[in-house]
C-alpha cells in the first residue's frame, strides 16, 4: 500500500496479560505520541456477540479528531480508559463506557498509515487491566 494513503486495523478481544477484555474491570491503552498516518487515528469499542458498536453510549470512540479533543500526557501521549464507570481523575473525552458483564473489543484504525506503521518499525502499545 502506497504510504499515507488507505486503512489500516487492528483488534484485539485480549489485555496485555492475555485474558480477555471483561466490562467489569477497568482498562487502559496508551497511544504514543507521533501514531505514523497522515491523517488520523481512532480507537473504537465493539460488543463481540453482534460486532456492532458497543451501545454504551452514542459514539464509543476515542479520536485524534474527537471534539473535545482527549486529553494529551506531557510526552503527547493519549491515555484511553474502557470502563463502565468514568474513572476518578479521567477527563471524559479519554473514557470509552463499556457494560458490566460483558465483553467487549477494540478496534484501532489509522487513516494514511505511514512507512513506520506498515514495515512494523511502530507498534501500538497493549490494552493493560488497571482493576
Amino acid at each position: 500500500m502506497p504510504e499515507g494513503k488507505g486503512s489500516r486495523y487492528q483488534t484485539t478481544y485480549k489485555d496485555s496479560d492475555g485474558d480477555f477484555l471483561d466490562g467489569n474491570k477497568t482498562y487502559k491503552l496508551n497511544m504514543l505520541d507521533g501514531v505514523p498516518v497522515a491523517l488520523f487515528w481512532s480507537v473504537t469499542v465493539y460488543d463481540p456477540w453482534t460486532r456492532c458498536e458497543m451501545q454504551s453510549q452514542p459514539y464509543p470512540t476515542v479520536s485524534s479528531q474527537s471534539d473535545p479533543a482527549p486529553a494529551t500526557n506531557p510526552d503527547g501521549s493519549v491515555d484511553i480508559y474502557f470502563a463502565a464507570d468514568q474513572p476518578d481523575g479521567v477527563p471524559a473525552e479519554n473514557w470509552i463506557k463499556v457494560l458490566p458483564d460483558r465483553g467487549f473489543f477494540v478496534y484501532i484504525r489509522y487513516y494514511g498509515p505511514l512507512n513506520a506503521f506498515n514495515d512494523k518499525t511502530w507498534v501500538p502499545n497493549d490494552v493493560e487491566m488497571l482493576a
